[in-house]
């Protein structure tokens, strides 16, 4: 049977979608996705989850997650809800898992 893709990086990469970090090992698993895409620049040096996290307290944005999102012109950002991000892309974030390359 041949193997489908899916292509929900392209969501991500193209900025009509988000992705959603709910956990350490997520965090790790995206960093493994963007250096399978020599992108692990846009992480601007910051490759530790925690970093993260406490930026999302800093910026009131503590959900228990991160959503991230990626810009072109912007590069990584973050700080969306699970229901802002619904609401402005009109699709749920993209899950780790769900990135295949």
């Amino acid at each position: 049977m041949e193997k489908t893709y899916n292509f929900k990086f392209v969501e991500f990469l193209s900025t009509n979608n988000t992705i959603i970090i709910n956990n350490e090992e997520d965090f790790k698993k995206f960093k493994k996705f963007l250096k399978k895409l020599n992108m692990l620049g846009i992480l601007k040096g910051k490759e530790d989850y925690y970093y993260w996290l406490s930026l999302t307290k800093i910026n009131n944005c503590s959900y228990g997650y991160i959503i991230f999102e990626y810009n072109n012109n912007k590069g990584l950002t973050f700080g969306y809800s699970i229901d802002s991000s619904i609401e402005w892309y009109g699709l749920p974030p993209i899950k780790v898992e769900e990135l295949e390359i």
